[in-house]
């Protein structure tokens, strides 16, 4: 294995890089709601990200990826060899992931949930 620092990637271009690759890292230090990370978890790919910000909300540590201190390079490169190593865990984590994210970010489910919360909300007294 070899890893390849990409630098900037036309947006068409990156899916045939994620497909190609066995491990996808993503050590960001802040994210929001990262799409970027549920493009690679909805397409299977063995996925290490950050512990911080929603890295927990999105990925469960051991089970549909795994999750690092991006302040560490040390814990980054731990946790990469590791699932490098097993490559069979890994590729059971990216099947996890798939199913998970289909399950919990389906643009279905999300609309359902958005329409449940809004129908949740009372009117305020001065709106009545």
């Amino acid at each position: 294995p070899y890893i390849t620092f990409l630098g900037p990637v036309d947006n068409q271009k990156l899916p045939a890089y994620i497909e190609e690759a066995e491990l996808c890292i993503y050590p960001s230090h802040m994210e929001a709601m990262p799409l970027a990370w549920i493009e690679v978890l909805s397409m299977g790919k063995s996925f290490l990200a950050s512990n911080v910000g929603p890295g927990p909300e999105v990925v469960t540590d051991g089970v549909t990826g795994r999750l690092c201190d991006p302040y560490s390079p040390e814990d980054i490169a731990q946790k990469a060899i590791q699932m490098l190593a097993n490559p069979e865990e890994s590729r059971k984590f990216g099947q996890k992931a798939r199913e998970d994210v289909l399950k919990r970010f389906d643009i279905k489910v999300l609309v359902e949930q958005n329409i449940k919360f809004y129908q949740s909300l009372k009117k305020s007294p001065a709106h009545q």
